[in-house]
Order: C-alpha cells, then structure tokens, then sequence
C-alpha cells in the first residue's frame, strides 16, 4: 500500500506570538521532531504543508527528505491547507495520515498503531480519540480523498470525522490532546 504522511504546518501561531513550526522542544524544533517521528514509519512518503514563514522555516529546518508544499492560502484557514496537501499526494496514494506539526507528545509508535489500526479495516477512516472526541492523526483512504478536498475555511478533518462516524476506527491516543497553540500549552510542554 501506498500510503503517506502530510504534515500540516501552515499557520502563522498568531495566539502564540512565534512560528511554532520553530518551537524547540527537546533539542529540535516541532516541525523537525514530526518529520522525524514521521519518517520512521512512512519514510520518504512525507508531504509538508507550509504557508506563513516559508522562508524561515526552510533557513532553520532541513526539509530535503520530504515534500513540501506552499499554501498561498494559508490564512483562510486549515481546510486550505488539508487541500494542498491532498492535491500534492500522487495519483498512487491509498491512504494519507493528516498529522499536525505541534502534537510533540506522538511518537513514531503512535504513527505506526495508528496505520495499523487502519490496516485492519482500510475502507475505515483510522482516527485518533482523547477527550471523549476524535481527531487527528488521522488515517484517511484514498476514497474519502474528495470529501477533504471539499473542506472549507476553518474546518479540520474533525468534521469529516464526525459525519463518517459509522466508518470510523478509534485508536485511543491521549498523547494526541496536547497541542501547541498558546504560551499556557508551551509550558506544558515543557515541564514534560
């Protein structure tokens, strides 16, 4: 199977007052962090979704073992960006993993439990559940493809979610709850 990682690292973290792409957390920057725990599983099926700060994000990370991709319409919210990077997957994709850049607590085990979760039933959605709610990491078949290419504004893959709920798999994975959007979440991560 044919399956990628699109890593959703876009925004321009206005409630947190600096690219948290570039956060260190443990020696690496978030963004760095993702793509190594990403590459463990998927390898050189890594797709980055980029939009505010290209430029230093590319000066301060090393991005030459991924895709990446530059979302000119990053501010209108992160279904543009679920968008380019769908648009980015080959016409050979089976199945992509949406990750987001700033959930530091997901290892590359987590990644793997979760492609296997989706393995198991592969015309499911595989998705993440903390907090009584699902989210992502999230496994989604080629089929539903055009469902995240219809997303909207300010609209994640949690919406899609919910409206597949009868073809959906749970992995539970409270590691998934922490992520980094305000300076109360950076301390939080940092006392861990």
């Amino acid at each position: 199977m044919d399956t990628y990682a699109i890593i959703l690292a876009a925004g321009a973290s206005s409630r947190l007052g600096q690219p948290k792409q570039l956060l260190h957390w443990r020696g690496l920057p978030l963004l760095a962090h993702a793509i190594n725990q990403a590459q463990t599983v998927f390898k050189h099926n890594i797709i980055v979704v980029l939009g505010a700060n290209p430029t230093a994000i590319s000066a301060a990370i090393d991005l030459s073992t991924v895709t990446t991709v530059t979302n000119p319409d990053w501010q209108t919210g992160m279904a543009s960006s679920i968008r380019a990077g769908i648009r980015a997957l080959p016409d050979t994709a089976t199945a992509a993993m949406l990750m987001l850049c700033d959930q530091a607590l997901i290892t590359a085990a987590h990644y793997q439990s979760l492609l296997n979760c989706w393995q198991q039933t592969p015309n499911h959605i595989a998705a993440s559940g903390y907090q009584q709610s699902v989210g992502v990491p999230a496994v989604f078949p080629a089929h539903y493809f055009p469902q995240l290419l219809a997303l909207t504004g300010d609209q994640g893959a949690k919406r899609l979610l919910n409206q597949n709920a009868q073809a959906l798999t749970v992995l539970p994975l409270p590691e998934a709850e922490l992520d980094v959007d305000k300076p109360d979440d950076v301390a939080r991560l940092l006392m861990l």
